[in-house]
């Protein structure tokens, strides 16, 4: 996605974008982008980028989302308790 991209240098962020043209390697994630982390972790899925953007997604992973703002657009869902 060129918004990622876009946010990335913005940021001077290092970025690799590798385009799966494989269905079977793209069903493994289950949507049409993946943000994956250096540690293999994935960070981010989607099919469209929530409101506030790539600038929003970038924000949660960094842990630099202000509370009610990224989160919020992500659709984060607070930790249910385990007992």
């Amino acid at each position: 996605m060129d918004a990622f991209t876009r946010e990335a240098a913005s940021r001077s962020l290092p970025l690799t974008v590798i385009h799966l043209t494989d269905p079977d390697a793209r069903a493994v994630y289950g949507a049409a982008h993946v943000l994956i982390r250096p540690d293999q972790h994935v960070a981010w899925r989607g099919s469209v980028l929530p409101d506030g953007g790539a600038r929003a997604v970038l924000d949660r992973v960094l842990g630099r989302a202000r509370s009610g703002t990224a989160a919020q657009a992500l659709g984060a869902v607070p930790a249910q308790r385990v007992l």
